[in-house]
């Protein structure tokens, strides 16, 4: 699944960097320190893992979720996917 669209305008731009893992393994990571700055925060804090935990004490059925897919799932305004955008060697790029 490509959740990534060519044609950014050039408005808002992202920096990004290739990071190299064990072996011959890239991530590609896209620095959005100044736009975090300006971002709305929810007003809803995840819970606590271990208050998450505490919750399923003498549970007797559980359930498994596949997040193979749970990247960059994120809702955005129409308006806002512009200020996505980032830049690599072969095109202007946004989520």
């Amino acid at each position: 699944m490509n959740s990534c669209s060519k044609g950014a305008k050039k408005v808002y731009m992202c920096a990004n960097i290739v990071c190299y893992e064990e072996g011959w393994n890239t991530s590609m990571c896209i620095d959005y320190r100044q736009l975090n700055k300006v971002t709305i925060k929810n007003k809803y804090m995840l819970p606590r893992i271990v208050d998450l935990f505490d919750q399923l004490s003498g549970a007797k059925v559980f359930s498994k979720i596949d997040l193979w897919f749970g990247y960059y799932q994120v809702k955005i305004k129409g308006d806002d996917i512009l200020k996505t955008a980032f830049c690599m060697h072969h095109g202007h790029y946004k989520f």
